[in-house]
């Protein structure tokens, strides 16, 4: 006979305690009790929490989807963090989060993790659930995402070590994270580091080791709000030209480029070295041409320009950098 997992009040399963403890952590899943019996406010609970969750997955997070007729079946189990055995040694986790209009498998973030994963060495745990094509960039979203992950029960962060991979913006919202963090949240007393790709917050003069090309001594992240030094263990890999990257510190050249990031990522149209007071400024003396280059920039359009040092690296080095960081 067929195994039918439980859908139904008065039901039993050794694993029920351990679902109604994940489910407490979401408002509709308080006072479930611990007993290992299938309640009807259980049933509720499991049947609110199965969409939301495949809709999560629909947006890139790793399956397989969750039953929604209120089955407590084997994917539930797993994807709750419940087939675990007592005893058994976590893997380090890597949060992987991924680039502006990037998909979360689609990287140099996830790619120089997977092949770790691949070899059961890691498990890799994507950010996802905000918009990632919008202007400006939707930085508060993805630094919630990771704050969220990073505290949920299910990835057991205090317990093992993890590290973060980041391309682009996701290396963006990383920093602005960890340069607001509370130094003395458990979180960090296992995070061992991990590789930011194209980091427009790349602190000045840091570049990984074995970057054939690489930015200046002089450069640092386009960003206006670079880490002040680099975050331990935190390899940066970041190539020369990089648009995003390699910013040389000082020159007036770089200000308009400052500017233009400030619109795009942050949403900063007026205020000192902004896009506004950068243009404005040079409309002034040079008239139609500038005016005609901000009305563009700022309705919007997007400007083509060679990616390829912000997209393509060597991921052998940062797959190995991040296997010797989680001691893998």
């Amino acid at each position: 006979m067929a195994y039918d997992p439980p859908s139904q009040p008065g039901q039993h399963h050794p694993k029920i305690p351990g679902a109604k403890r994940f489910l407490a952590r979401y408002s509709y899943g308080k006072g479930l009790g611990d007993t290992d019996e299938y309640t009807i406010a259980f049933g509720v609970a499991l049947r609110t929490w199965a969409p939301r969750f495949n809709a999560e997955i629909d947006k890139g997070r790793a399956g397989p989807r969750v039953p929604v007729d209120g089955s407590f079946n084997w994917a539930v189990i797993r994807q709750m963090g419940l087939d675990e055995k007592p005893g058994t040694t976590l893997k380090p986790l890597v949060l992987t989060c991924m680039g502006h209009m990037g998909g979360m498998t689609a990287g140099p973030d996830y790619h120089a993790a997977r092949p770790l994963e691949e070899r059961g060495q890691v498990q890799i745990q994507m950010v996802g659930g905000f918009n990632n094509d919008q202007i400006p960039f939707q930085l508060g979203p993805q630094r919630a995402q990771i704050d969220r992950l990073l505290h949920e029960p299910q990835l057991r962060v205090l317990e093992r070590d993890w590290a973060v991979s980041a391309h682009s913006r996701g290396a963006m919202a990383f920093c602005h994270y960890y340069m607001e963090r509370d130094p003395s949240d458990p979180i960090w007393r296992r995070f061992k580091g991990g590789l930011m790709f194209g980091n427009p917050n790349r602190p000045a003069g840091t570049v990984a080791q074995w970057i054939a090309d690489k930015p200046d001594p002089d450069t640092e992240g386009l960003s206006p709000y670079c880490l002040p030094e680099p975050i331990p263990g935190v390899a940066e890999v970041s190539r020369k030209n990089d648009l995003y990257a390699d910013k040389k510190i000082g020159v007036k050249a770089s200000e308009l480029k400052v500017a233009i990031i400030k619109l795009v990522a942050y949403g900063e149209l007026f205020g000192k070295d902004s896009i506004t007071e950068e243009l404005l400024d040079l409309a002034l003396r040079f008239g139609q041409v500038v005016w005609s280059l901000f009305a563009a920039l700022t309705d919007g359009i997007q400007f083509a320009f060679n990616m390829r040092p912000h997209n393509e690296f060597d991921l052998a080095p940062a797959e190995r950098h991040l296997a010797a960081i989680l001691g893998v």
